[in-house]
């Protein structure tokens, strides 16, 4: 009887052991399913974090790279612009202020005008000259414009460098001083200026 009993509790032991033993390694199993599943997610996720990082990262490049050339792009057209500017407002200002003041330009200027009006018909000038001219208008510039221009009257007034002309008698008059050919000249010189700097510098 004792013996039998003994037998039984074994018996009990053994399988409650057993049991307990299989429980344990499906739990263990389960555990390393389970561990396997996050390490897997967990490393997916890190992939694809990494791959959205280096996306962004040559998105990042490729924009910055195109607005540097951009803004490159337009500096040097703000630059060249500028340049061209100054060239033509230098080359003007010299040459344009020094001629406007030179009777012998102010000379031809006025015997092409009368010239070209004198087709129409006989014509009387009035010509405004600056004062600072007025020493060196003498008798033989007189009288090289009225040999060709009868009835011409010559002023003087405060008009810069250049001159003023209209027919006698009319009010629309021809300006002619430095400014006013500047602005005449600007379009053209700027042209040149701009084919001759973009051959030489090729910017």
């Amino acid at each position: 009887m004792e013996q039998n009993l003994d037998t039984l509790v074994n018996r009990i032991y053994e399988d409650g052991l057993q049991k307990a033993q299989k429980e344990a390694e499906a739990i263990k199993a389960q555990a390393r399913t389970e561990a396997d599943k996050i390490l897997k997610d967990a490393q997916h996720e890190a992939d694809s974090l990494l791959q959205k990082a280096r996306s962004e990262a040559d998105y990042l490049k490729q924009s910055t790279e195109s607005e540097l050339q951009l803004a490159s792009t337009q500096a040097l057209s703000r630059l060249r612009t500028e340049i061209i500017s100054i060239l033509s407002e230098k080359v003007l200002s010299d040459s344009v202020q020094e001629a406007a003041l030179k009777p012998e330009f102010i000379q031809e200027m006025v015997l092409a005008l009368g010239k070209n009006w004198k087709e129409d018909g006989p014509v009387s000038l009035e010509l405004t000259l600056p004062e600072s001219l007025k020493s060196q208008v003498d008798a033989k510039f007189e009288g090289a414009i009225q040999k060709e221009l009868d009835g011409l009257k010559i002023e003087f007034a405060d008009v810069g460098a250049g001159f003023q002309v209209q027919k006698e008698g009319s009010s629309f008059q021809l300006d002619f001083t430095a400014e006013s050919l500047k602005s005449l000249l600007k379009p053209y010189l700027r042209k040149i200026t701009v084919e001759r700097f973009l051959k030489k510098t090729g910017i």
